[in-house]
């Protein structure tokens, strides 16, 4: 009976040794968090960045007020994203989860505006 309680308490730690090994979020900090969605934000935005060129250029290939029409949403959009996102984490204000919060946001209506330039609805 000895060998089989000795046996399952090692089984057990190893079991927890290894599940922390593959769980990389919590052995992280919360700054590594914070650059890290700081990251993400600078890729969604310069994946945003080339589709709005492209869509700008389709604008203007298509003649008429299309083009003014893209800018003016387009600028109309970044109010809302920069007024959201700072709406949302505002709810953090004076904690270290703030920076992460703002940045998640950003990048997630980033996306979601890339999506919506290439025509995508969702």
């Amino acid at each position: 009976m000895r060998v089989s309680l000795t046996s399952l308490a090692l089984l057990g730690a190893a079991t927890l040794t290894a599940s922390a090994l593959t769980t990389p979020a919590l052995s992280q900090t919360q700054q590594t968090l914070n650059a890290q969605a700081g990251s993400d934000y600078r890729r969604a935005d310069a994946a945003l960045n080339v589709q709005y060129r492209s869509a700008m250029a389709d604008a203007r290939r298509g003649g008429g007020n299309a083009a003014a029409l893209l800018l003016a949403s387009q600028r109309a959009w970044l109010q809302f994203r920069d007024s959201e996102c700072r709406r949302v984490a505002q709810q953090y204000e004076g904690g270290s989860m703030q920076p992460m919060q703002y940045s998640g946001c950003l990048a997630q209506l980033t996306r979601a505006r890339t999506r919506q330039l290439k025509g995508d609805p969702h």
